[in-house]
């Protein structure tokens, strides 16, 4: 449809009468619709490819909290902006009563051809900037082309614009048991472990079984997105725990109930040794009884003087020490 200016020459027409031509007088306007008309010949199509292309340049994300990369996982969708230029809306059923705005259409597309549109929430046409969201699940991980269509026709497209990501997956913690009151080093094993390009890592944190405690761990590595590292805090209570990884795109994966504390006492030894030597080049068992040796317990112990590693398991009020010098020295009595 075109709007032309009216004509003070002309027949003058009340409001919404129609001439023979089918022109009809709307609102002090001539609103010519349909075929070849006397006035200038022209022709009006439902569709015109007339008027400004789109060019989108960018895309980021813009949920709060999370990075600004344009990824999102695959379970959790995401609301992205398009940046650019010639994003224009057209006017519908103008005149009537559902009278509106077709906004351009943005299309999601990857190699394979797996494609969905995602609806348009916001337009900025003076700044050149669209809204748009993605849902969960809507589309498999993937590297997708963005295409934005135009309500008069033009078409534009930014190649490999937005990645869409599997949330991680977790399998197994090592160690799986650590002393309380200690920092210890661990390593996260799964797969989809994921950074961004400006050096935003994944976080890992420990939930108590039964509880909403939460404690992070400290000094996160990703060596590669299979493993994880980092350590315990120190103010971890005994117990067991879940422990979660979350990317920084927002989705997380938990393995349950895989991290146990334990209380670790100290021992306090008897004048009790036995033997009180050991053997060069040779383990040795040596039986200390201990005050304190009940419980269930870990001890790891370096000698003063010597790289000897010292293993204490409690058993029925004394323990068992296994003794290997690292060295192949005699090992002094203490």
């Amino acid at each position: 449809m075109t709007w032309l200016k009216k004509n003070p020459q002309a027949p003058r027409l009340r409001s919404g009468a129609t001439r023979g031509n089918g022109a009809r007088l709307v609102g002090g306007m001539m609103l010519l619709a349909g075929a070849t008309l006397g006035l200038g010949g022209c022709k009006v199509s439902d569709v015109s490819r007339e008027g400004p292309k789109p060019a989108p340049t960018a895309v980021q994300r813009v949920d709060p909290t999370f990075p600004s990369e344009a990824v999102v996982c695959t379970e959790q969708g995401g609301t992205l902006e398009i940046a650019g230029s010639g994003f224009s809306p057209l006017p519908i059923n103008t005149l009537r009563e559902d009278e509106g705005l077709a906004l351009p259409k943005v299309t999601l597309v990857d190699g394979s051809g797996n494609k969905v549109e995602v609806p348009v929430s916001a337009l900025d046409v003076a700044a050149g900037k669209m809204t748009v969201t993605l849902a969960a699940n809507a589309l498999p991980a993937g590297t997708y082309d963005v295409v934005v269509d135009n309500p008069n026709g033009q078409s534009g497209t930014l190649a490999g614009a937005v990645s869409v990501v599997p949330p991680p997956q977790v399998t197994a913690i090592e160690p799986a048991t650590v002393p309380s009151g200690t920092a210890t080093p661990v390593t996260l094993t799964g797969a989809y472990f994921r950074g961004t390009a400006d050096g935003v890592l994944p976080t890992a944190f420990l939930t108590l079984v039964s509880t909403t405690n939460s404690y992070d761990l400290n000094g996160i590595a990703l060596p590669s997105d299979t493993q994880l590292t980092g350590n315990t805090p120190d103010t971890l209570d005994v117990g067991r725990y879940d422990v979660t990884v979350r990317n920084p795109e927002g989705c997380q994966a938990t393995l349950p109930d895989a991290l146990e504390v334990i209380q670790v006492n100290q021992i306090d030894l008897a004048e009790s040794v036995d033997p009180s030597f050991g053997w060069v080049e040779a383990r040795t068992t040596i039986e200390i009884l201990a005050s304190n040796a009940e419980g269930k317990g870990l001890h790891h112990h370096r000698r003063r003087g010597d790289s000897a590693a010292a293993r204490v398991l409690p058993e029925h009020g004394g323990c068992h020490l296994a003794v290997a010098d690292e060295r192949r020295h005699p090992l002094a009595q203490r």
